[in-house]
């Protein structure tokens, strides 16, 4: 059985400065273990999600799991869903924009 979990932890910036990022993983990760669910940190990917100027003042700040680095991604595919950074879209329409184009040219096809 595959178990697909998404966890979603919004943090002040303020918070964020204050406290390790490493630290903030802390409080899922226990969630996890305490549901006796594991997590494979060689298929964790993290991203950041504020407007651009953010995003790229932001850096990139290492995170990791049991020592395994964790990869920064700027757009990531999520339940058929392809979320940016910035959250603007542009990404996920041009996704379906191929996918519809793709399949219309098939229909075309005699």
């Amino acid at each position: 059985m595959h178990l697909s979990v998404c966890l979603s932890v919004t943090l002040s910036l303020s918070f964020c400065l204050s406290v390790p990022l490493s630290l903030c993983l802390s409080v899922p990760l226990s969630l996890c273990l305490s549901l006796c669910l594991s997590v494979n940190a060689a298929k964790t990917k993290y991203m950041i999600f504020a407007t651009r100027p953010k995003v790229v003042n932001f850096g990139n700040y290492p995170l990791s799991i049991d020592g395994q680095q964790l990869e920064r991604v700027s757009k990531f595919k999520y339940l058929g869903m392809v979320l940016d950074e910035v959250l603007s879209f542009s990404e996920h329409v041009d996704y379906l924009h191929s996918k519809v184009s793709s399949r219309l040219g098939l229909l075309k096809s005699p």
